[in-house]
């Protein structure tokens, strides 16, 4: 080979090989910065969903808290009417008895007799708790699903009539019943509601007689879900997103879920 092609090879080495190395030491430092910025955004857009989740957390709790002091308000007054109606000998039209299983939804209260008992058991009882729960519709809060009302004697009075109740469907043994009737106060519950399947918060009250004899309890409803707002929460995240509502558990640490998939937390 011709010595200038020797030296032309030599020089063509020391110029390519210095580019090439430039080159991937250029695209290995533009990958690593690439990273370092995806991570970098990620962590603040991490962060911000982070306190925006907060956010939207106490602004729910927030309003949670406000619906359980309207509830609470609302039911004492739906109790007041009801403990002075029941002792009292004024009695109203009643509508008819739901057949079972199930009762037309509607703006009249509905009025599920006791299986087996006799009408001059329960119809007197039934007309003068109706008009409290007619009273109740001008006075309800949007928060209130459901107000209803169940005597010892297994009368139930709820409003607005909805369908779906079971055919053994006994206000006696719904939790709610047996919180208010082993409870002097006001009681939180929550649990899946007999009709709907839905998860439901629930406060209820004993009603008793002037000398303090047990009469049944009142009780309203108001969905989670509803005020949880996942719908929002879905739209402007993921339609992937949960959102749950947990309570604490007995043991340290546990959290039992009242309202969204219990799967969701992992287990």
């Amino acid at each position: 080979m011709p010595i200038r092609w020797k030296f032309f090879l030599i020089l063509l080495a020391f110029s390519v090989l210095p580019l090439v190395a430039v080159n991937a030491i250029g695209h290995h430092n533009l990958v690593a910065l690439g990273d370092r910025l995806a991570e970098g955004a990620f962590r603040t857009l991490l962060n911000q969903a982070e306190r925006d989740l907060a956010r939207n957390a106490e602004a729910v709790a927030g309003l949670l808290e406000l619906e359980a002091e309207g509830l609470e308000w609302a039911l004492r007054a739906l109790a007041a009417e009801a403990e002075r109606a029941l002792n009292t000998l004024e009695e109203a039209a009643l509508p008819p008895p739901a057949d079972r299983p199930s009762s037309p939804p509607g703006k009249e209260p509905v009025v599920l007799a006791p299986p087996g008992a006799p009408p001059e058991i329960w119809q007197p009882e039934a007309r003068r708790l109706v008009p409290v729960l007619r009273l109740f519709e001008h006075r309800a809060l949007l928060a209130v699903n459901r107000a209803y009302i169940g005597l010892e004697s297994g009368l139930h009075v709820a409003y607005p009539a909805h369908a779906g109740y079971p055919p053994d469907f006994d206000p006696r043994q719904r939790p709610w019943y047996q919180a208010g009737r082993e409870s002097q106060h006001l009681r939180w519950l929550a649990y899946p509601d007999a009709s709907t399947g839905l998860a439901v918060f629930t406060v209820a009250v004993p009603l008793r007689a002037p000398g303090g004899r047990f009469l049944g309890v009142a009780a309203l409803d108001s969905l989670p879900a509803e005020v949880l707002g996942a719908r929002r929460l879905q739209a402007r995240w993921s339609e992937e997103s949960q959102v749950l509502l947990a309570v604490p558990g007995e043991g340290p640490g546990d959290l039992v879920v009242v309202a969204g998939d219990p799967a969701a937390l992992g287990g």
